[in-house]
């Protein structure tokens, strides 16, 4: 039976790791950390990268629980110093919701990833003003969802489900869905990308993968950042950079080709230090 595989985006926003698609659908093992190297601190590559980004669970003085990467369980969201609960979990999977203040620090903004309203299609962003304490909740529609990656089984229609959320700026934040599919698959990226306008709630996707992973976020930048189509012997020669800001896109050349093999698994590394270079070379391969 078909069915919608929840992870977390990109670079989870991205997706990368055997059997995903999106940077931030690989996960570190316990007591590793943020894997990225100093090189790339400004990159999201996988799930725990995202707490390298300063203002994401952390702002103006305020605070929210962020996704426990250590042992992976799944923690209640809760608001500090006010100590006001957000979120209570549903399940024991740390990537059931994520979370993000804007960039001007002024509103939180949290998604669930599992969020359902009786079986229906359900992609909601939920808004706390942090001066007013005011509440709002933004609906994407799913006529808003592009009919390429939503799959169709009988009458049955299965829809991206929501999994990561950054703020671009004080109106603007980028969103990332993990796609309906039958299967994993190492090879594929299964993610879609979007920007949506908090003011008008216009969603506009900039990436409906497809094409072969990882997704990259630079956040320093602002920048998306995917591999190009494969070229006639099957290898990766270009990169797609998106800039969020605008939402243009430049392909560019890369240093040299290469074949897409999944990242660094490390398990495999006895040192950390050894680890990090492995994911170093692995990202240069499309960020060069």
């Amino acid at each position: 039976m078909r069915r919608i595989l929840v992870a977390s985006f990109i670079i989870t926003l991205l997706s990368a790791g055997c059997a995903r698609s999106s940077t931030l659908a690989r996960l570190s093992p316990p007591g590793s950390g943020a894997p990225a190297t100093d090189q790339y601190q400004h990159i999201i590559a996988e799930p725990s990268d995202r707490l390298n980004i300063s203002t994401k669970y952390q702002c103006g003085g305020f605070s929210v629980t962020p996704p426990d990467f250590e042992t992976f369980k799944a923690r209640d969201l809760i608001l500090m110093p006010t100590g006001k609960l957000v979120f209570r979990i549903t399940t024991q999977s740390v990537l059931q919701y994520d979370a993000t203040f804007s960039s001007d620090c002024s509103h939180l903004y949290w998604i669930n990833s599992i969020e359902r309203s009786n079986g229906a299609y359900v992609n909601r962003i939920h808004s706390f003003d942090l001066i007013s304490g005011k509440t709002a909740v933004l609906i994407i529609p799913a006529s808003a969802i592009p009919t390429d990656i939503t799959m169709q089984t009988g009458s049955q229609t299965y829809y991206p489900a929501l999994t990561f959320l950054y703020a671009i700026d004080p109106d603007h934040l980028l969103l990332s869905f993990q796609n309906p599919t039958t299967g994993t698959d190492a090879f594929t990226n299964q993610s879609s990308q979007a920007i949506f306008n908090i003011q008008t709630g216009h969603l506009l996707f900039v990436s409906e993968g497809g094409g072969s992973p990882p997704v990259l976020l630079d956040f320093k930048n602002n920048l998306l950042i995917v591999p190009g189509p494969l070229d006639s012997e099957g290898l990766v020669a270009t990169r797609v950079v998106i800039d969020l800001r605008t939402s243009n896109q430049t392909s560019q050349s890369l240093s040299a080709r290469y074949r897409y093999t999944t990242p660094c698994d490390p398990n495999a590394f006895s040192v950390q230090q050894k680890y990090q270079a492995c994911r170093e070379q692995w990202l240069g391969r499309l960020l060069k």
